[in-house]
């Protein structure tokens, strides 16, 4: 595997509660949702027809290290851009700019916002205290953009990919019933998208990285699975904000080298 893997965290909002401005949203669905764990609980902008509307703007407090943007569970459209500014100043870029991208990079049988995430890497981490995000969907059919969370954070990039025998998968909710006849009957579910993968050559120092992740993430602390980082689209195609499926624990499979087994599923 040639391509970089990623793996980002922790996600900044869990660690630093930002103040959120910028756009225009409804009452009943507010920004301040961007902040709260259920993905179902969407910030609803009032409409999509301008870029004031369709925007948040964040405010650390101070400079934060980030270099990955996921937002979840949307609604833009194959037609909306995205662009991702960090600055010295608010709405400002002095810092980093990803420039208007497509927010769609790939092109799906289905655009559910549900299954594939709007994400964002930028070139290099980099520091700043104030984060703008500008979503460009003025067609959109629904009349306005749902944001489900938002995660920002740092990356971190081990020397050696996963080893070969990585597995992209889903997880089933669906259910077939059969009547007394042998008849079947659907129950349809959404199928979360899941992966399994090896990082066996981890040195020391990435082992120690990740073995405080499992202590400060866990189970329950949002991780950025962001594969094929130099092909936005397969990287959007499998990449997911997911959750750590279990705590394997780091292993030394040989001298001076350390690995971890890794199992991670879709938030939903």
């Amino acid at each position: 595997m040639s391509q970089q893997f990623l793996l980002a965290f922790p996600n900044l909002i869990t660690e630093t509660t930002p103040t959120l401005s910028g756009g225009s949203y409804r009452t009943t669905a507010p920004q301040s949702n961007l902040l709260t764990w259920p993905l179902a609980e969407v910030a609803r902008t009032t409409d999509a027809a301008t870029t004031s509307n369709t925007q948040i703007q964040v405010d650390w407090g101070s400079a934060k290290t980030a270099r990955a943007l996921i937002i979840p569970r949307h609604n833009v459209s194959s037609a909306g851009t995205i662009r991702w500014k960090r600055g010295t100043s608010a709405g400002g870029s002095q810092v980093d700019d990803s420039g208007a991208i497509n927010a769609w990079r790939f092109t799906p049988r289905s655009y559910d916002g549900s299954v594939y995430d709007l994400q964002v890497l930028l070139s290099a981490a980099s520091s700043a205290r104030y984060e703008t995000i500008e979503i460009v969907d003025t067609a959109n059919a629904a009349g306005y953009i749902d944001f489900g969370r938002l995660f920002i954070g740092p990356v971190f990039a081990a020397t050696w990919n996963p080893d070969y025998g990585l597995r992209d998968g889903h997880t089933e909710l669906s259910k077939v019933g059969k009547a007394f006849g042998g008849a079947q009957w659907p129950y349809q579910n959404r199928r979360p998208r899941a992966v399994s993968f090896a990082l066996n050559f981890l040195s020391f120092t990435e082992g120690d990285t990740l073995h405080e992740m499992e202590q400060i993430e866990g189970i329950t602390g949002e991780v950025g699975y962001l594969p094929y980082s130099d092909d936005p689209a397969r990287m959007q195609r499998y990449g997911m904000l997911g959750l750590l499926r279990d705590l394997s624990g780091i292993e030394y499979p040989r001298t001076l080298n350390r690995g971890r087994g890794f199992a991670i599923d879709q938030r939903v």
